[in-house]
Order: C-alpha cells, then structure tokens, then sequence
C-alpha cells in the first residue's frame, strides 16, 4: 500500500517546486499528518520510509534530479541513492533538527527541479481530475513558526532571536526578498515569533 495519495504527490510537486529536501520533509515530519496533508505514519521510521518513497516518484515522474553541492548529479540508480540518503538520515526527529539536517554536510544529496533537457514531468492525476487535497498550504510556514521559541529582550538592540534565524535560514531557499519582508510586517501571524 502506498504511504500517501497520487493527490497528495501532485500537491507535494506543486508546493514544493524549487525548494530542496526539507520542504518534502515537512509533509513528513509530524505523526499523522497535519490537517492539510493527514497520512498514517506514526513512527520516525515509517514517517522516513514515506519520505523517501515519496522522493522517489518524484524523481521517476521527472519532477526532480538528486544531486551533490554545486548541482552535480549523484551517482547512481535512484535505489543506489535513495540507499545512501537512508544510511545518511539521522536516527530519529530529533536529529532532523526541523529539517535543517539537509543542508548539513552529512545530508549526501540536494533536489534540483530543473535541469538541462528536463522533459515534462508525468502528472501523478489526470489532467482535470478533481483532487481532494487542500490547496495553497505553503510548507515553509511551518518552518517559522516558534511558539515560545526565542525571543528579543525587552531594550536590547537585537532585531532577531538566534531562534529567529534558524527558522529565517531554513526558509529563505525559495523565497524572495518580497516574501522575506512580508514576515518582517506579519508580525505574531501563524503563531510567528514575535520580532521586537
């Protein structure tokens, strides 16, 4: 049985287009789901395992190339990479570090989304099917969100919580200067840390 749906594939490929692993991670990273994206994983293990499947017809639709730092494809059958991207993968969620283990040099391999001679990637629904998936759940607002988590002293002269960058580093990989700035003015939305 597949660990998650051909909808929820197509909705993982729309939201995530050009963003490396850790955005595929999010729809992964909690027991269960969310309400945006529920599946029936509960352990780390199954939860892994669900990721990397996932990767996987991702790269097999022509959706995504997995390669090293600087673009260079890694080597390899997808079963010979995705074998060393499970030996690599941390133990447990703690280790995942909220998904900032991939851009750690012990994560082998990144997703590019493009790549020269790309061809059209094969759709996981039939044009015009009717998805039952929620639509417009961005999965890099997950990633700011830290309740609690850090936080500007009352009279220091620090804009940011090191909190705060942590979540602001992991986020950036596919935002614009536009998106950075409207969660400078979206203040305490989401349950966003409070900057000042």
């Amino acid at each position: 049985m597949n660990p998650i749906t051909a909808e929820q594939l197509g909705q993982i490929a729309a939201e995530c287009e050009d963003r490396d692993l850790d955005s595929l991670w999010i729809y992964f990273e909690t027991p269960g789901g969310d309400p945006g994206f529920p599946h029936s994983m509960e352990s780390f293990e199954e939860r892994r395992e669900g990721f990397l499947w996932t990767v996987k017809q991702l790269f097999e639709h022509g959706f995504i190339e997995l390669n090293r730092n600087g673009g260079v494809p890694f080597p390899g059958t997808i079963d010979e990479k995705l074998a060393a991207l499970r030996e690599a993968f941390p133990a447990n969620d703690d280790g995942m570090q909220d998904g900032l283990w991939f851009f750690f040099p012990e994560c082998p391999m990144g997703s590019s989304w493009w790549w020269p001679n790309r061809t059209k990637p094969v759709p996981f629904v039939a044009p015009g099917a009717e998805s039952s998936s929620p639509k417009g759940r961005d999965p890099m607002r997950r990633l700011l969100r830290a309740p609690g988590v850090g936080r500007v002293e009352p009279g220091s002269t620090d804009v940011l919580a090191p909190e705060h960058l942590t979540y602001l580093i992991a986020a950036v990989g596919g935002w614009g200067l536009a998106e950075i700035w409207g969660f400078f003015c979206a203040r305490g939305v989401s349950g966003g840390p409070a900057l000042v």
